[in-house]
């Protein structure tokens, strides 16, 4: 199974941007308050949703993607095991 995630860097207004924000289910990685940005990362699976969810909330400017974290996470029986190279290795030992 891959999981894969994105991250945006959100730049917002009004310091209460930070307050509603928390509401979304996302992971913050860095909060600059002194530039107004914050950047977090989330499943892309739910990019939709929670692009549309930022846009609307109060305090938004504008968003970009990043690629601080953009990752794929390769699991197995439930497990975390890196990428496949290291999951073969795994399996040979």
């Amino acid at each position: 199974m891959i999981i894969s995630r994105k991250s945006l860097i959100i730049y917002y207004n009004t310091d209460n941007f930070l307050h509603h924000i928390s509401t979304i289910d996302m992971n913050v990685h860095y909060i600059c308050k002194n530039m107004q940005y914050l950047v977090v990362y989330f499943y892309t699976n739910r990019q939709k949703e929670v692009i549309k969810r930022i846009v609307s909330t109060n305090g938004f400017a504008r968003y970009e993607f990043s690629n601080i974290i953009n990752e794929n996470h390769y699991f197995e029986d439930g497990e975390k095991n890196g990428k496949p190279e290291q999951q073969q290795q795994l399996q040979q030992q």
